[in-house]
């Protein structure tokens, strides 16, 4: 997790309080490079560790690839993954299946936390000693100092006895519209609170696909796909269509031993209506495949840039020139919107 983040810092900080050794990987963080530390005898035993979602979504790639290839460092790898302490991610929503697959090979519950940097750290987190278990579309239990609440827009707003006062920026109107009326911080997030669980949804101002007259939320869409064995990573966004106002764009890495037959658009769309429980009217029309994560536009922590993804992968003249595969109407699924009335695929 970067140092420069709220949440780094503190972690960082709190592992020199607590006597801890903190590393540093000599370079920019890689999968190869994390497997191999985590074997190697000539250092201490790593016991904490908190990555990102796309980060870890790169480890469990590389061990999958890994388990076929030599499977008795596999098996020591695996055993210095299971001498953590923490195995911890945040800072993007972690998806339901990734959550899966990091309990089977941790052999404990991942914990995820969300926060951000104006309220210095976690607001929200998965505290296993006050709940067995968490929703797997959660990001856990509202911590008990901060107040949250959902606005008529749908975005989390938040305020605690730690949150910040104002941007330091020399733009005046840096901090306009930051807060509303009673002081609570708009931190940008769709979600909803159940309980003092809180779910996210997606960023207000990215994550939010208008297709015709519906709301579609790509981190639903994003769950799906990565439900399917075939799918390694899927960056879902809005594209302008001046037919439906947006259409469901996708970007997706299959997984190593997938690659030679990738799926294409058509099978996708089949594979999420058997599959998955997600409304057929939210299925990608759109589908862009790459062959690794690393060639998507990513921040320095790892999370993709959507406005960048959607300028190189889904340009008019990308769309035009058969680099995207675009889905039409015609020919009809046989499996998507069979029954009397349901034009739109709607009913399951």
């Amino acid at each position: 997790m970067p140092v420069h983040w709220a949440g780094g810092f503190m972690t960082f900080f709190s592992g020199i309080l607590s006597k801890a050794c903190v590393e540093f990987c000599s370079d920019i963080f890689s999968s190869t490079w994390f497997l191999k530390r985590l074997v190697d005898e000539d250092c201490p035993p790593v016991t904490s560790l908190h990555l990102p979602p796309p980060l870890l979504n790169g480890v469990a790639s590389e061990l999958a690839d890994l388990e076929n290839r030599d499977p008795e460092l596999y098996g020591n790898v695996l055993r210095g993954i299971r001498q953590l302490k923490v195995l911890a991610s945040g800072g993007s929503t972690v998806a339901p299946k990734q959550r899966l697959v990091w309990q089977a090979l941790f052999g404990k519950p991942l914990f995820v936390g969300y926060g951000m940097s104006e309220s210095f750290g976690v607001v929200a987190y998965t505290d296993y000693g006050k709940r067995g278990a968490y929703p797997m579309d959660s990001v856990g239990l509202r911590m008990p100092n901060v107040n949250m609440k959902i606005d008529n827009h749908g975005e989390i707003c938040i305020k605690s006895p730690v949150l910040f006062k104002r941007y330091i920026s020399p733009n005046p109107d840096a901090t306009k519209n930051a807060f509303d009326a009673e002081g609570f911080f708009r931190t940008g997030d769709l979600g909803r609170i159940e309980d003092d669980i809180v779910y996210l949804l997606g960023r207000a101002s990215q994550d939010v696909i208008r297709y015709y007259l519906w709301r579609i939320y790509a981190s639903e869409v994003e769950n799906a796909l990565s439900q399917i064995d075939d799918v390694a990573h899927a960056i879902v966004l809005g594209v302008k269509d001046s037919g439906c106002g947006k259409r469901v764009a996708a970007v997706v890495v299959y997984r190593q031993p997938y690659q030679e037959r990738r799926l294409g658009l058509a099978e996708l769309r089949h594979r999420l209506s058997t599959e998955c429980s997600l409304q057929a009217f939210k299925f990608p029309t759109l589908l862009k495949v790459v062959s690794s994560f690393g060639e998507i536009p990513v921040t320095e922590a790892g999370k993709p840039i959507k406005d960048k993804i959607r300028e190189v992968y889904f340009s008019e003249m990308a769309i035009g020139s058969g680099e995207v595969e675009v889905w039409t109407s015609e020919p009809r699924e046989s499996v998507v919107g069979a029954r009397p009335f349901d034009w739109d695929g709607l009913q399951r």
